[in-house]
């Protein structure tokens, strides 16, 4: 989404989460670089289960198992007991 934006000139700065940052650093085209920590807010994410159904309990499992703690980690995100 950064990197479309800033290509179409709808914007000159990108603020964006960790997790593509990799990619946006692969391209010549911009210049990625870290907010410092003092600036650098830290979001907590929440997690409700509003639908009481198979199919959304199955989603918080598997959300809050290892699995699914794994692809947040991976993302860039804190796991629930990081």
């Amino acid at each position: 989404a950064g990197a479309w934006l800033i290509g179409e000139d709808f914007a000159d700065l990108f603020i964006g989460y960790a997790h593509y940052a990799v990619q946006m650093t692969e391209s010549a085209q911009f210049r990625t670089l870290l907010i410092p920590e003092p600036w650098n807010i830290r979001c907590e994410y929440q997690l409700a289960e509003i639908e009481e159904s198979a199919a959304a309990r199955q989603l918080r499992r598997f959300i809050t198992a290892e699995e699914g703690q794994n692809f947040l980690r991976a993302a860039g995100f804190l796991a629930v007991n990081d």
